[in-house]
């Protein structure tokens, strides 16, 4: 039943952790940055990230999410070859995704993000993932993405957030900062599996207390295909997916209770960088009729 939904329009996911899958490669470093990525081999990530598993109408095809799960621990790796990403896989909790180019899979470059998917016309099982691009998403200590694990038996989507935390007696003291960058995720909206874009800010007056805001959301009818320029044939506003909301900042990570027009939920995030140069969180909000989850990374 999943194979009626395009690879393409599975979602544009956020791209920073690959693991060695298939092909049989070294096992992953540990991540440092994304300006120190390895030409060839692959780079283990860790951070965390929300989860729900769906169900699909066999009949009309639509679908329907359980209530979110998370925040949970999360791995993901990227494999290099000759300074180009070849593979991406990852994990949290019950939910995964594998996808490898030596199996016939595919990687598409975006403006703002990487988006992959698994060779669907000869896999039973499929996963389609989208991540922030490693070399000009203008984040160095972090990346963060979303995927569909296509089981057939338990089907899941996810995003998290990825990299290297600030060290707790790095943070900053008694001062204010403002972050802005870029978010993907995933709604599923009177049933249709929709990836969406949008702009955050997040913004702290004294490195305590912290204020989360998506902004210019936009996502991609499941229902519609990708074109040969990587762009979509569908794409339209969806500023009712916009959130916002406040919460605390507890050594180098946060919880924030969120809002939008869509219903309500949390974001879980953590600082990056030597001296939190960097904030990157995932979310879930959800409502009658409406899941959004995501993930994002900004910067000062």
């Amino acid at each position: 039943m999943f194979a009626q939904f395009p690879k393409a329009a599975l979602l544009q996911i956020l791209v920073t952790t690959l693991s060695a899958c298939g092909g049989g490669s070294t096992s992953p470093v540990p991540f440092t940055s994304t300006s120190e990525l390895p030409p060839d081999g692959a780079v283990e990530l860790q951070g965390q990230a929300h989860t729900a598993a769906y169900t699909t109408n066999l009949t009309d095809g639509t679908t329907t999410y359980d209530t979110p799960s998370g925040p949970q621990d999360s791995s993901l790796a990227i494999t290099f070859s000759n300074g180009e990403q070849i593979a991406i896989s990852g994990s949290a909790g019950n939910s995964k995704f594998d996808i490898d180019t030596r199996d016939g899979d595919e990687i598409y470059y975006r403006e703002n993000s990487t988006y992959y998917s698994t060779d669907a016309e000869n896999r039973d099982d499929g996963d389609a993932a989208y991540f922030s691009k490693t070399d000009s998403s203008g984040l160095d200590h972090l990346v963060y993405g979303a995927w569909y694990d296509l089981d057939r038996q338990n089907p899941t989507t996810g995003a998290g957030h990825y990299g290297v935390a600030t060290r707790a007696t790095a943070m900053p003291q008694s001062s204010s900062a403002t972050y802005r960058g870029k978010g993907l995720g995933i709604a599923n909206h009177d049933g249709i599996h929709s990836d969406t874009n949008f702009d955050v800010t997040v913004t702290t007056s004294d490195f305590s207390s912290i204020s989360v805001q998506s902004s210019n959301t936009t996502w991609t009818d499941g229902a519609h295909k990708r074109l040969s320029d990587g762009t979509y044939q569908f794409v339209e506003d969806a500023s009712a997916l916009d959130f916002s909301g406040t919460g605390q900042i507890d050594d180098a990570g946060f919880n924030a209770n969120l809002t939008s027009a869509a219903g309500s939920g949390t974001a879980t995030g953590s600082f990056y960088g030597p001296n939190a140069e960097e904030v990157g969180a995932s979310f879930a909000i959800s409502g009658s009729g409406s899941t959004h989850i995501g993930a994002f990374g900004a910067s000062r």
